[in-house]
């Protein structure tokens, strides 16, 4: 009995260890403006811990002027963005913290001359220690006393990810990041717009004013034709267009219109059912107007009546319009259906796999 008591407030101490070390990280986080651990004079002891619940994301950059390094400053420029929406929704998580080794901080050098880094930037994310425990061999140095030696640059030691930052947009960069880091801490990452009240305002204010324009001043051929109902219409179908192509989920999540892979090559299509890039708000919009014209196409076609003075003065021409009707039809429900393949492989409903 007295053995076990033991061992519970052996464990309750190591619990308690560990929620201040974590707690005093994230009021450090919390302290600063953009939540990201600066260190200096080479100290990386506020992240340097043996005992971890939380996974930690290294970067390791320079962004001395004289050292030109474009990817460096790209990295400076996307990883405040990704740090803030961590901390928007989980401030109090104590699950992920972020943390810079700048070169442009001379006292940061000994940091580099014991890694002999070739290359920067680096960005490396840590993993809780139960996780690493799991994946290295290495045998835990433990002194007279029973406790862990730990040093200063232990961390940098411990098996970790590797983030390759993409040749693409400052937006698809940190989209990158964000969804890279969010599949591997399985937790989901909220990028926001700077300000999404204003963009809409501003959206919205131009295209009208647009429409009021070019129906005011236009040319004569469009005011002369174009009424208000026919705006209307315009506007409602589009606006449907957009809807059910996920706007709303894209601009909300704040993803880029294009998106690359860490190979620079885009992605069209994403590949999960839970995300989606900016570019298929075009493409399933796009897709559901051109089925739906050639169902009214074809629909046209079944009441439209044939004869001498008509366009279609035959029956056979009405029968060969209806079946290439018939095959755009199909085409277009397989692209569609395509996508969502794209998305769940395993999807029963669909036609040609035309992509």
């Amino acid at each position: 009995m007295i053995v076990l008591l033991h061992i519970l407030l052996a464990w309750v101490a190591f619990v308690a260890a560990e929620t201040e070390q974590a707690l005093k990280l994230t009021e450090l986080s919390l302290a600063l403006p953009d939540g990201i651990i600066a260190i200096t004079n080479g100290d990386l002891s506020p992240i340097s811990q043996p005992d971890r619940e939380h996974y930690t994301l290294i970067a390791i950059t320079s962004t001395d002027p004289k050292h030109n390094c474009d990817s460096c400053r790209d990295l400076k420029a996307m990883l405040p963005g990704v740090s803030k929406a961590w901390f928007a929704d989980y401030m109090w998580s104590h699950y992920l913290f972020f943390a810079t080794i700048d070169l442009a901080d001379e006292s940061n050098k000994p940091v580099f001359d014991y890694l002999k880094l070739k290359t920067v930037p680096q960005v490396w994310l840590v993993p809780p220690s139960s996780v690493v425990a799991m994946h290295s061999k290495k045998e835990r140095v433990v002194d007279d006393d029973g406790n862990v030696v730990y040093g200063n640059y232990e961390i940098l030691l411990e098996p970790h990810a590797n983030f390759e930052i993409p040749d693409a947009s400052l937006n698809t960069q940190t989209f990158q990041l964000a969804d890279w880091l969010a599949h591997t801490v399985q937790k989901k990452i909220m990028l926001r717009q700077e300000n999404p009240f204003m963009k809409f305002v501003t959206t919205f204010g131009l295209t009208f004013g647009a429409i009021l324009y070019i129906k005011k001043r236009g040319p004569g051929f469009i005011t002369g034709s174009v009424n208000k109902a026919l705006i209307y219409k315009i506007i409602t179908l589009t606006t449907l267009l957009v809807i059910l192509g996920g706007y709303s989920f894209t601009a909300i999540q704040g993803i880029p219109f294009l998106a690359r892979d860490p190979k620079g090559n885009i992605m069209y299509v994403s590949g999960s059912l839970h995300w989606q890039f900016g570019d298929e708000i075009v493409l399933v919009g796009g897709n559901y107007f051109l089925l739906g014209a050639a169902l009214v196409f074809l629909i046209y076609l079944g009441r439209y009546r044939v004869g001498p003075d008509t366009v279609i003065s035959s029956e056979p021409a009405r029968l060969v319009l209806t079946i290439i009707g018939t095959g755009v039809l199909y085409l277009f429900y397989s692209s569609l259906t395509s996508m969502f393949l794209r998305k769940d492989p395993g999807y029963p409903y669909h036609m040609s796999k035309v992509f």
